[in-house]
């Protein structure tokens, strides 16, 4: 599993080659995330969305490749949190099992998830991190 801890280097993604499932972990955060957009379309790539990278700087963040055939969100520039059509970040922080706080980020470029961003470097800790259980999670705005 690639994860080589260099924080001297920007971190990067490194492809997994299989991809592979989501965790049921996993899974739970990303499907708490879709669940709270009006993109049904995001549903739909979450329900068969596979990892396709895994971070190299330590923390669990994901990168993803969406359900096959699975429609583009209609994402106009109205909806989007940064003012790009296609674009949109769902944002929630929530406690791991020490209690600490880790935010958990669906990025979604080009109508599509591309990366569920997880880490607990929120108040300069370490990146390293447990997911945070599903029900610890509340959207951030």
């Amino acid at each position: 599993m690639p994860r080589a801890r260099d924080m001297a280097a920007a971190p990067k993604m490194i492809p997994l080659d299989p991809p592979r499932p989501l965790r049921a972990d996993e899974k739970a955060l990303l499907d708490f995330l879709v669940a709270a957009t009006s993109h049904p379309e995001l549903r739909a790539q979450a329900r068969g969305a596979k990892v396709i990278s895994l971070c190299n700087c330590g923390c669990p963040s994901l990168g993803l490749e969406p359900a096959e055939g699975s429609p583009r969100a209609s994402i106009g520039e109205e909806d989007s949190d940064v003012g790009i059509a296609g674009a949109l970040r769902i944002a929630a922080e929530g406690k791991n099992r020490e209690g600490r706080s880790v935010e958990v980020i669906l990025h979604v470029q080009q109508a599509q998830i591309v990366e569920l961003e997880i880490w607990a470097g929120l108040s300069g800790g370490e990146v390293e991190t447990d997911l945070p259980d599903v029900s610890t999670l509340t959207l951030q705005h």
